[in-house]
């Protein structure tokens, strides 16, 4: 949505080939979490994924760029927000509803991030908002709300189920 007038000018290439291919191994891998490693502990799991994340990102840092940073305040808050933030807090609240059997809650989240994230661009960078953005938004937020009403309605089902149970 956010990139839509920019698809004008949009070329496939390996590399973009390579990026969704890691974006499908990254959701094979919270598959296999959810299926294969129920009793393995948050934390543990969340260092070997981290130190894996570490192995793969560290020779393709020093290959790609070059060593020099620019110290300032903006960039140590940012560190701290992606590094402490978004992997440790982030991962811990994604494992956490894994673990609990909440993956429909998973999925919400992650289909609400785009039309969020439009939205402040809109809002904070004065992004353009295109009508195919726009439609987009649309169809992810029925989406959303026929998955929302999907989901309180079979609550419903079940509590009246389990009230007759009881009678």
């Amino acid at each position: 949505m956010i990139v839509e007038p920019k698809l004008v000018n949009a070329v496939i290439t390996w590399a973009g080939l390579g990026l969704v291919g890691c974006a499908l191994f990254g959701i094979m891998g919270t598959l296999y979490q959810k299926k294969f490693c129920q009793n393995v502990d948050m934390r543990s799991g969340q260092v070997i994924q981290l130190s894996a994340a570490l192995v793969m990102m560290v020779p393709l840092a020093i290959f790609a760029e070059d060593a020099h940073i620019q110290w300032s305040g903006m960039f140590i808050f940012s560190l701290f927000w992606l590094s402490i933030i978004m992997s440790v807090g982030a991962l811990s609240i994604l494992g956490w509803l894994i673990r609990h059997g909440a993956i429909t809650s998973v999925a919400i989240i992650f289909y609400l991030i785009p039309p969020v994230t439009t939205l402040y661009a809109h809002i904070i960078f004065g992004e353009q908002l295109g009508w195919l953005g726009i439609m987009g938004m649309i169809l992810v937020m029925i989406g959303v709300g026929l998955s929302v009403r999907s989901r309180l309605s079979t609550d419903n089902r079940r509590k009246r189920l389990k009230i007759v149970q009881l009678s």
